[in-house]
């Protein structure tokens, strides 16, 4: 069997940043608490949970130690909740996840008669963390469910994406809002490795006979370039390659792989191992 890597996959800068926040809190021996899943990926927690990570939901859950904010983000009135009570509190919050709750509150300044809309998932904690304090000034657009028939753009409008989204449903529900709106700012706020990623399975889809995509099953990133090669090739959504029944690899001859951004490296190598050798 053939084996080709994507040329872009695996952890982003937000992972690595908020896993070394973690590393360094347990490096001085600190009582270390993760508020909400630190990343999307259970060989990550159940690493870190080993480590003495302690896994809570809510900031004012942390106790004698520090607590680090997920990468998704939280509302930042539960931060400050919990800073107020007197909670150590590191914010771990990806810099391209904070950087849409910054664009919203611009445009809420200069555009204040302008609607504001969030492509996304509602259910996902970084669109929760966006807007969970703007009490529905900004409304969130499931892409999965959005029907430009039965959907009304507003003369004035602002959207943005829930950073990783799919870019070509972004710019296609984008495309819509300029075509009838009258005054329509877009913010193209789907994170740079995210856009990479997709870009590199959709190369590799095209190049192989079938795509194992690696990466944990709550993570949206990784769902995405499911899709994406789903679309092409018969494509396989695991968070270790050992789930794939070993006939059913067999089936091809050229395998890609690829990994979402929570995926770490040694389960992507464990992968590339196994198929190399079948």
């Amino acid at each position: 069997m053939k084996v080709i890597l994507a040329k872009e996959y695996g952890f982003c800068f937000g992972v690595r940043r908020v896993l070394k926040i973690l590393d360094e809190q347990l490096a001085q021996n600190k009582e270390v608490f993760s508020i909400g899943e630190i990343i999307h990926n259970h060989v990550v927690i159940e690493r870190y949970r080993e480590k003495g990570v302690r896994f809570v939901e809510k900031p004012t859950e942390v106790e004698e130690g520090v607590g680090v904010v997920r990468a998704h983000g939280l509302p930042q009135s539960m931060i400050s909740e919990a800073e107020h009570f007197g909670r150590e509190i590191i914010d771990g919050t990806c810099a391209f996840v904070r950087h849409i709750s910054k664009i919203i509150q611009k445009e809420r300044e200069i555009h204040p008669d302008f609607s504001i809309y969030l492509v996304g998932e509602p259910e996902h904690p970084e669109v929760i963390a966006a807007t969970a304090d703007l009490n529905g000034m900004v409304k969130v657009i499931d892409y999965r469910t959005f029907d430009p028939v039965q959907f009304r753009v507003p003369p004035r409008a602002v959207l943005l994406s829930q950073t990783t989204l799919e870019e070509d449903v972004f710019i296609k529900i984008a495309g819509y809002f300029i075509r009838e709106g009258q005054e329509v700012f877009v913010y193209n706020t789907i994170c740079p490795s995210t856009r990479k990623r997709q870009r590199a399975a959709r190369e590799l889809a095209q190049q192989v006979d079938a795509v194992v995509v690696l990466g944990g099953k709550k993570s949206s990133n990784t769902r995405r370039l499911y899709e994406i090669c789903q679309a092409i090739k018969p494509s396989f959504l695991v968070e270790r390659i050992f789930e794939i029944p070993v006939e059913e690899l067999k089936k091809y001859e050229v395998v890609g792989v690829t990994a979402g951004a929570s995926t770490p490296d040694e389960v992507i190598q464990e992968a590339l191992h196994y198929l190399q050798n079948l």
